[in-house]
């Protein structure tokens, strides 16, 4: 049985590669809209509704999604606020793993899919130049889990 953080990873690996439209933040790939379209949105940064997507979506446990809904938001900004309330907000540490998620509060957020011993970590995370993309990031430039 795989756990929790490994079945969003599967499902959001699905999406490598999916592209925005012609429209900023609309289009193209059908994942871009209906991920903002179970927000109620259309038309707007969507990294954080790519996370919320690809956690309902996975074959992760009812809990797992139950749990996750009362954090994830549309909002960078307001998931930072609901994480905190939670005490699920900080730096990353020796119980980071993939699976989890990296944020800057107010600015972006996605999903940890490998821990790197240089102080690096692997991504999956949608809305990054314009699609759904896998880049290594550095804790150093502000990252929190």
């Amino acid at each position: 049985m795989i756990s929790n953080g490994q079945a969003t990873l599967r499902k959001a690996g699905h999406y490598l590669g999916a592209q925005e439209g012609a429209k900023p933040n609309r289009s193209g790939d059908p994942v871009v809209d209906d991920c903002q379209e179970m927000f109620g949105l259309l038309g707007v940064p969507w990294c954080a509704c790519f996370v919320g997507y690809v956690i309902d979506k996975s074959e992760a446990s009812a809990q797992y999604k139950k749990d996750a809904k009362a954090v994830v938001h549309p909002s960078t900004a307001e998931m930072v606020t609901r994480a905190r309330r939670k005490g699920w907000y900080g730096p990353h540490g020796k119980n980071t793993k993939p699976g989890d998620l990296f944020i800057i509060d107010g600015k972006h957020v996605g999903f940890v899919n490998a821990l790197n011993k240089d102080g690096t970590f692997q991504t999956i995370e949608g809305n990054a130049a314009n699609g759904v993309r896998s880049y290594t990031r550095a804790w150093s430039d502000g990252w929190q889990v």
